[in-house]
């Protein structure tokens, strides 16, 4: 059985060299819950930071999306820095994930209705104040 072009294209699903998953492992014991993904981990509600692993190393993304009044949510990841298996440490990794999850909470704005600190882009806007999806959710708007 021969192989096609898009198999040869695509990345083979190869197990994590031990460290990185020890590494991994230590952040799942660590990161805000609930933590979805495998060699992508995913983590909090609202979404707080993105770690991706691969053979070398990991990558910590910010998560950011567009505004909560656009009719698709498109999640575009900011990098915020990578830590290679050579060199680096599971203690970097941590820093770098902690000041990238700091930095999400610090992007947070509070609802005029209901005082929740919440994500940007689940903020619209009720009068002219920001309003969060659930306060915003049954009101009616006249165009």
């Amino acid at each position: 059985m021969s192989k096609s072009r898009l198999t040869e294209l695509l990345p083979l699903n190869l197990p994590l060299p031990l460290d990185l998953e020890c590494w991994r492992e230590a952040l799942l014991r660590t990161l805000p819950p609930p933590i979805t993904g495998e060699l992508t981990l995913f983590a909090g509600v609202p979404l707080k930071v993105i770690i991706s692993f691969d053979q070398t190393g990991a990558d910590v993304l910010l998560p950011m999306q567009e505004s909560a009044m656009s009719s698709v949510s498109r999640h575009k990841p900011v990098p915020q820095g990578r830590v290679e298996l050579a060199g680096g440490s599971l203690e970097q990794l941590q820093r770098l994930v902690n000041d990238t999850i700091a930095m999400r909470i610090k992007s947070f704005r509070e609802c005029a209705c209901c005082g929740r600190r919440v994500p940007q882009e689940l903020l619209g806007s009720l009068n002219g104040a920001p309003a969060c999806r659930q306060c915003l959710q049954g009101r009616r708007f006249l165009l």
